[in-house]
């Protein structure tokens, strides 16, 4: 007690001291002070560096989705700890996505093009820029087809998921001694 006693607070990589709190306060990060009984001091420091945010699935405007729900993933990342991803599909309500350093989001699509938009929060309230994805799902089944005989079709769509409404052409040819 009645001592003078220094200390001083030095930030870890991609953070920033902010300031010391609690029984003295100042920006400096060199703390010098008179020892008395119940004395408090806090160390805060900031992280300024944004977390990232990127969309794996779907993948782009190639990316055609064949069922109307669907689940979108990704991953996300910070130099501290991640608090949240969020997503918002076609300009609704954003939602936080289940996980963070590897999310999915669960999507109810509309037909033709969906627009898939994702950021991410860490714990210092940092937001990382918002990453968007534009695909289409295309309402689509699966075909089945009968031969009876011998000979081939062209092309094959047996078993295909095909995409509805959408005219197909398929060619069939019978074998030597067949009729079609």
């Amino acid at each position: 007690l009645g001592q003078t006693y220094s200390m001083t607070a030095q930030a870890g990589a991609g953070c920033t001291f902010s300031n010391w709190s609690g029984s003295l306060a100042t920006t400096n990060p060199t703390l010098t002070f008179v020892m008395e009984t119940n004395l408090t001091f806090t160390a805060n420091f900031s992280d300024p560096i944004r977390p990232t945010v990127v969309i794996t699935s779907p993948s782009g405007k190639k990316f055609n989705a064949s069922n109307s729900v669907f689940t979108a993933t990704g991953t996300a990342s910070d130099n501290g700890q991640l608090a949240s991803v969020w997503y918002q599909l076609n300009g609704g309500g954003w939602i936080q996505a289940t996980n963070t350093t590897n999310w999915t989001a669960g999507l109810a699509l509309s037909q033709s093009a969906n627009t898939l938009q994702a950021y991410a929060v860490d714990t210092f309230n940092n937001v990382s820029t918002t990453n968007s994805v534009t695909f289409n799902y295309i309402s689509s089944s699966q075909i089945t087809i009968f031969g009876t005989g011998q000979g081939t079709l062209h092309p094959n769509y047996n078993s295909w998921l095909i995409h509805n409404g959408k005219t197909y052409t398929m060619t069939a040819k019978p074998a030597f001694n067949y009729l079609f």
